[in-house]
C-alpha cells in the first residue's frame, strides 16, 4: 500500500465520514496510488498499532487530515514516526491549513502541509515521493504545498483551488462505507433513517465572518456542482449503498438560489423518496419562501442557524450582518413549513462584554428554535480575529492548549475576553443551556424529534457536562 490517510482520534460529539479523506482517497486511485482510509474514531487504533500498521503494510506516506483539538495526538504520532525515518508525513485540513509554516517548526517531523484544497496536489506530491524525484524544482510546482527546501527553509507554494468541481472524483464511498457509520450520532445530531452520508453540492463562502475558517479551506468565491453531477453522486449512494437519508454539508447551500432549487427540482424530478438535512447551516439573509417551499418537497427536514450572537455590538466585531429585527420573521417563516431548526451561538467573542452575553442567552431564548448550541469563541488558526489576536500578542502559538479549541469542550475556555474571568465565562455558558433546554415546550419538541438512542445521547451529552460544571 503507498498511502494511509489518517482521521486522528477526539473526544467528539457526532462521528461522520470524513469527506474529505474519501475525495483524497478517490483522486489517489485515479492515478493508480493506492490508499486506505482510518477514522480513529471510529477505527479506535492505538498510535502504536498504527505504528505497526505501517511497517507491516509497507507504507511510503500517510497523509493527516487535521483539526486545531487534534494538535497534541498529530504530536504524539510525530514522535514515533521518528522511528520511521522512510515514511513521509503530510499534514492537512484547518489547523495545517492555518498555522502553515509554524506548524513545521512546531513539529518539525512534518515533511509537507498541504493547505487548503488537496485532490490536485496529493497525488503529484505522492508521485513524486514514491519515484524519489523531490528536488526543488518538482516541488515548488505543487499547488498548496508547504515544504523544506535544500537549504532547510520553509517554502510555502501558492493557493489554488480547482473551478470545476464536476471534474473531481466522488469520494471513494467503498472506503467511507455510510453503513459503517450507522451505530454513530450524525454530524448535527439528526437522522430518520439510515444508512445516511454527506455530500457537498458547493465550495467557497464569498462572507468575510471574521472567526470562521471556511474561506481559509475553500476560497472566497463561491463553485458549484451541476445538478447532474450531484444527482449521479445520489444515485450511486442509493444503488450501491442503499442510502436513505442525505445531510449536505455545504457551508451555505442556499446562498446561491439558482443551485439550491436546480438541486432540489432534480431530486423530486428522480422520484428518489430521501430524507436530506443541512447540518453546516444556512444564512438567514440566503432564503425565500420559494426555496423554503422547494425544501419541504424535496424531503428536507431539518437544517441549521448560523445566529451567533444576539448583541448587534458583538454581530458587528464577528463581521457578520444580519439583522436580529429580521431573525424572528425569518424564523416565523420557517416554522410554517414545519422544519427541525437548531441555531449556533458563541459566548466569549473578543470584547463582548457580560452584557452582551446575556443578551445572546435571552435572544436564543425568544427565538422559536427546536434546539441551540452554544460554544466558547475558538480563534481559529488563520482566520482574521486569530491574526489580530496573535499580533496584540493575546494569543501564543508555542504555548496554546490546543485541546480546548473544539466547540464542544466546555471544561476550558480556549480564550476569554477581557473583563471576564474563566469561571464567569462558564457559568455563563451553563446558564445558557440550562435556560434554554429546560423548558416544557423545548423539552416536548426534543422528545418528539428523538429517532434513536444515539440521538438523545448526543443532545443530552452537553447539558449535562455543563450541569457538572456549573
Amino acid at each position: 500500500m503507498d498511502v494511509l490517510l489518517l482521521k486522528p482520534y477526539s473526544d467528539i460529539f457526532n462521528v461522520v465520514a470524513p469527506l474529505g479523506l474519501g475525495y483524497l482517497a478517490a483522486a489517489l486511485k485515479k492515478e493508480g496510488i493506492s490508499s486506505r482510509i482510518i477514522n480513529l474514531n471510529k477505527d479506535r487504533f492505538t498510535i502504536p498499532e498504527l505504528a505497526d500498521f505501517i511497517k507491516r503494510e509497507k507504507i511510503s506516506v500517510v497523509g493527516v487530515s487535521c483539526c486545531s483539538n487534534e494538535h497534541s495526538w498529530l504530536e504524539d504520532f510525530s514522535r514515533i514516526l521518528e522511528y520511521l525515518p522512510e515514511v513521509s508525513l503530510v499534514a492537512g485540513g484547518p489547523h495545517p491549513t492555518g498555522l502553515s509554516k509554524r506548524l513545521m517548526e512546531l513539529i518539525p517531523r512534518i515533511n509537507f502541509i498541504i493547505r487548503a484544497e488537496a485532490e490536485e496536489s496529493l497525488p503529484q506530491l505522492v508521485r513524486i515521493l514514491i519515484n524519489r524525484r523531490t528536488d526543488d524544482f518538482s516541488l515548488s510546482n505543487i499547488a498548496n504545498l508547504v515544504w523544506r527546501d535544500n537549504s532547510g527553509s520553509l517554502i510555502e507554494n501558492t493557493l489554488r483551488f480547482p473551478d470545476n468541481l464536476d471534474a473531481l472524483e466522488f469520494p471513494d464511498w467503498n472506503a467511507l462505507s455510510p453503513a459503517d457509520y450507522s451505530r454513530f450520532s450524525p454530524h448535527g445530531g439528526f437522522r430518520k433513517s439510515l444508512p445516511v452520508a454527506q455530500i457537498i453540492t458547493t465550495r467557497g463562502c464569498p462572507c468575510a465572518c471574521r472567526y470562521c475558517a471556511a474561506e481559509l479551506m475553500n476560497g472566497k468565491a463561491l463553485r458549484k456542482r451541476s445538478c447532474r453531477s450531484v444527482l449521479s453522486e445520489i444515485d450511486y449512494l442509493v444503488n450501491k449503498h442503499n442510502v436513505k437519508e442525505i445531510h449536505i454539508e455545504d457551508d451555505n447551500f442556499t446562498f446561491d438560489k439558482n443551485h439550491a432549487l436546480g438541486i432540489c427540482r432534480a431530486i423530486q424530478k428522480s422520484g428518489y423518496k430521501l430524507y436530506f438535512g443541512l447540518p453546516n447551516g444556512i444564512r438567514l439573509d440566503r432564503f425565500d419562501e420559494e426555496v423554503l417551499k422547494e425544501l419541504k418537497n424535496t424531503g428536507f427536514y431539518f437544517f441549521s442557524l448560523g445566529i451567533e450572537s444576539g448583541s448587534p455590538a458583538t454581530l458587528k466585531k464577528m463581521g457578520k450582518f444580519i439583522d436580529l429585527d429580521k431573525v424572528k420573521s425569518a424564523l416565523s417563516l420557517m416554522r410554517r413549513y414545519d422544519f427541525i431548526i437548531k441555531g449556533f451561538f458563541i459566548i466569549g467573542y473578543p470584547g463582548e462584554t457580560k452584557k452582551d452575553i446575556f443578551k445572546t442567552i435571552e435572544f436564543a431564548k425568544s427565538l422559536d428554535l427546536d434546539q441551540a448550541f452554544f460554544s466558547f469563541y475558538i480563534p481559529f488558526p488563520g482566520t482574521p480575529e486569530f491574526s489580530r489576536l496573535e499580533a496584540e500578542g493575546k494569543i501564543d502559538t508555542t504555548s496554546c492548549n490546543w485541546d480546548n479549541f473544539y466547540s464542544g469542550k466546555f471544561t476550558k475556555p480556549p480564550y476569554i475576553p477581557e473583563g471576564i474571568n474563566e469561571q464567569e465565562l462558564k457559568k455563563m455558558l451553563a446558564l445558557a443551556f440550562r435556560s434554554f433546554y429546560f423548558r416544557p415546550k423545548i423539552a416536548v419538541r426534543l422528545v418528539k424529534d428523538f429517532h434513536s438512542f444515539v440521538h438523545v445521547k448526543s443532545v443530552f451529552r452537553a447539558v449535562l457536562s455543563l450541569m457538572s460544571k456549573a
